[in-house]
Formats: C-alpha cells, structure tokens, sequence
C-alpha cells in the first residue's frame, strides 16, 4: 500500500487557525465546491459510505442498515453534525489539533485535513495517491488539477510563507522544515511547492515564474506556486534542471543575524544597525547575545523578599517587561497569619493570588504564578535564561528553541544579509564583512560579565541544549 502524500502549509501565526472567521470562509467554499466535511471520528462509517455511491462495483460488503441512514446525507455537501460541534469546542478553548476528512459528492476524492496552531504552526492536507492518478475516474491530470484547486483554494485563504508536499517512498530526500523556509531558505523541491510573497522576493518573481517546470503559477497574494512535473503514478523526483535553476543547496548554517531577523520579522527589534549585529555576533554566550538585541525585554531574575512592598515591586517589574500589555492597577499584597494574597485590577477584571504559605513565604514561586496568569491573559510568557527572564510572544520562543541548536559563530554572505536586512545599506557591511572586523574589538567588555565560560558561540549551553533548561515556555 502506498503511504498517503501529505502536502504542509506553514503559517507564520498559529492564530490564522484559530481565527473563526477565517477557518469557517475556507471550509464554507470546500462545502460550496461540492464536498462533505467530518469528523476524523466519523470516517470509518462515512467512507464505507460514500465508497458505496462512487464505487459500487468495488465495495466488499453490502452497506448495514446504519450506513443506509446515513447514505443520503454523503450525497449532499455540508458540514456534520459532530465536525460542527468540534469546530465550535476547537475555537473556543483557542488549541488544537483538529482534524477532519473532505469527501467530494460527485468526483472520487477525498483527503484528510490537520490543523496544528502551535508555534511552529501548519495544516496539512493528506491524500491517497491513487485518487491523484485518477485511477478510479479514468483521467489523471484532471484528478491532478481538481486536488490542486483545493490546495490554491486553501493558500488564498490562510496566505502561508511556504508549502511543500512529502512521499514517504523518498524520505531520504532533503527536507525544508518550517524554520528553514521562513528564514528564506528552501533545501529541495518537492512535487508541489508554494513560495508566499517573502520567499518570492528571495528568489525574484521572475527569476521564479522563468524556471523550467510543468506549470508556474503566480497566487493571489503575489505568491508562486511550483510544479516541477505533472503527478503520475510511481514518479521520481529527479528535477534537477530546475532545482539548479534556483540554486537551491542543502548546505546551509544559523548565524547571529538569522536570530536578529527572526526577531525583527516578529516586530521586537526594529531598525537593527550593523554596529548592534556586530557587537551581537562577538558574543560568544547566547544569552548576552540576546542582551545586545532585547535590551528592554529582559528583567534579573530575583525572587528575593521579605516585605509587601518588595513583593509588589518584584510583580511590577514583571508587568513593566511587557512593555504596556500587562498594566496594573490597584495592586496590594497582603501578609496574614495563615496566608499570603495578592490583588490588582487588570483589563476591568479583580485578580486574586491565594499563594497559600504559612510560614515559608520565602517559598512561594512567584515565577510560577506569574507565568500562569499570563499564560491565561497575556498574549505572551516569560521564560528564565540563566539567572535571568525574558518576555516573549507565544510562538517564538519554540522558534527560537530550533534555530539555537544549529548557531554558529560568524556572519553569512553578503547576499542573505541583504535578504535578511533589506532597510541597511549595502555598503553598511563592508566593516564587517571586509577584512578585520573593528566594530568586534568592543566586544571584550561584555566577555567579563558573561554568564556562560564559551569562547565561541557554538560552546554555549543554550546552543547545544537550546530553551530546554530554560523554564515558562
């Protein structure tokens, strides 16, 4: 049996899939296009089904009596019962995953769909191959082209950076995951490959829609969807003529500036000098590193108190590294003899913290507390780095997690940064690009205070582990 291919959309904000809106106008048009959307609970029954109506001389058994019930409604597009309920719980409760299949009334396809809003955030869609080779309805490239409208249908709705498919009959072959892609760097060509508007500028829009494939389609939003070949049953990727046209290499490092630009991409370093990257990339400890970038995002940590005041002045710190996202009013802490509280006012609500120690105040996790209440009301968490706490977006510290294991020292080409940092002048990186490097030599003032013993950047704990020691994210 052939493995299903599943083609991924990689979407830079898991909130795209928890928007309502957006998700319900997607699947609002599959319905209009003639599918059946369930419940991935509901595919046994509803594929035995729907096989039946479009495959009557394939199916093995008779249909039972339950599935005669529930044979006129496969006959209809729309949405079930059960998958309705799922959707309305899934946006409530804001995670995931969700899954379900699509089941065309007319034509003989279906496919799977994963919604996965975490950080690295993706949908998937998974089909059987021998729908696309149109085995059972006689005509490939139409069964090709209808599953590829699908796929344009759902990019022109949710508007990922990038999309590729993967076969697991080539899962020897180089990958581009989700980290690579949004820093701009594709490392093959699959048989469906999407390029959003960011990808596009990398490669040059024309410089794309000229590369020698079967089809180059420019999307909607300015995006370039790429189809090496035409699918057809036990195909081969061996495009290499178009590969060599984009330059696309496997080889391929994580420097300083690719974590300054992921963080500019996120809005939380703006406007970045050549002098800031290069003092950036002198360091050799992470941490310090993140210093020089998020001078106002970092707080020492201190859980040190022994007085109300200290422990609301500890909180305050906490709320003012949020930068105006987390504000307090009224806040009060309360010593009694059986129990601490502290109180505030934030968004219109009364926040109460019962912290519940006795006798050992000097105990209580104040960290912990904190990172609850904003894992509850911020749009962001703190996460502890050495001896020290970082504020940042959901999302991004699990990005940052994977590009820290594959950091090391030294600068890209000069090309990528222009990539990376197309608001610096060009001729900005000759300093640091030609010759000795003299905006490093001040780097020397940061190495005694670092909290890391590395004397390059590839020594760091927090390369070699990541945010795994790290708590909160």
């Amino acid at each position: 049996m052939q493995p299903l291919l599943e083609l991924t959309f990689d979407i830079k904000d898991y909130q795209t899939l928890l928007n309502r809106t957006i998700v319900e106008s997607w699947l609002e048009i599959l319905v209009n296009q003639g599918y059946r959307l369930v419940s991935a609970l509901e595919t046994i029954d509803c594929f035995k089904t729907w096989w039946h109506v479009h495959q009557p001389g394939r199916s093995k058994h008779r249909l039972t009596p339950a599935l005669e019930k529930l044979l006129p409604t496969m006959l209809q597009a729309g949405i079930t019962e059960r998958l309705q309920s799922e959707l309305n719980t899934f946006f409530q409760n804001h995670n995931g995953p969700l899954k379900l299949c699509a089941y065309h009334i007319e034509k003989t396809l279906e496919f799977n769909l994963n919604l996965s809003p975490e950080s690295l955030c993706t949908l998937s869609i998974e089909v059987d191959q021998k729908y696309l080779a149109g085995k059972y309805d006689g005509d490939g490239i139409q069964a090709y082209k209808h599953w590829l409208e699908v796929v344009k249908l759902t990019y022109n709705h949710l508007h990922p950076f990038y999309a590729s498919l993967y076969d697991a009959s080539f899962s020897h072959e180089p990958s581009t995951d989700w980290l690579d892609a949004f820093q701009g760097h594709v490392h093959n060509l699959s048989l469906v490959n999407i390029f959003g508007p960011e990808l596009v500028q990398r490669f040059g829009r024309e410089h794309l829609l000229k590369t020698p494939a079967w089809r180059c389609e420019l999307l909607d939003d300015g995006g370039v969807l790429l189809l090496p070949e035409p699918y057809w049953y036990g195909y081969t990727p061996t495009w290499q003529q178009t590969t060599d046209h984009l330059g696309i290499s496997t080889a391929h490092y994580r420097h300083v500036a690719h974590v300054a630009s992921l963080l500019q991409q996120y809005d939380l370093l703006n406007n970045p000098t050549v002098a800031q990257l290069a003092e950036a990339t002198a360091q050799s400890c992470v941490l310090e590193m993140l210093k020089i970038l998020l001078p106002e995002h970092f707080l020492p940590m201190n859980s040190s108190w022994k007085t109300e005041n200290e422990l609301n002045a500890i909180i305050q710190r906490y709320a003012d590294l949020t930068q105006g996202e987390w504000t307090i009013e009224q806040l009060k802490t309360t010593f009694e003899k059986f129990q601490t509280i502290t109180e505030f006012h934030f968004q219109n609500q009364r926040i109460s913290w019962n912290y519940d120690k006795v006798y050992e105040r000097a105990t209580i996790n104040i960290f912990e507390t904190i990172n609850e209440f904003a894992h509850q009301h911020l749009r962001g968490s703190f996460i502890t780095i050495h001896s020290h706490v970082l504020y940042l977006p959901k999302g991004i510290p699990a990005v940052l997690h994977k590009l820290l294991f594959q950091l090391k020292s030294g600068w890209p080409k000069r090309e990528e940064l222009h990539y990376l940092f197309p608001q610096i002048p060009q001729e900005d990186w000759d300093l640091v690009l030609a010759g000795p490097n003299k905006l490093m030599e001040f780097s020397d003032n940061y190495s005694a205070s670092s909290t890391c013993d590395a004397q390059r950047i590839e020594q760091c704990k927090l390369v070699r582990y990541g945010l795994s020691l790290s708590q909160g994210w």
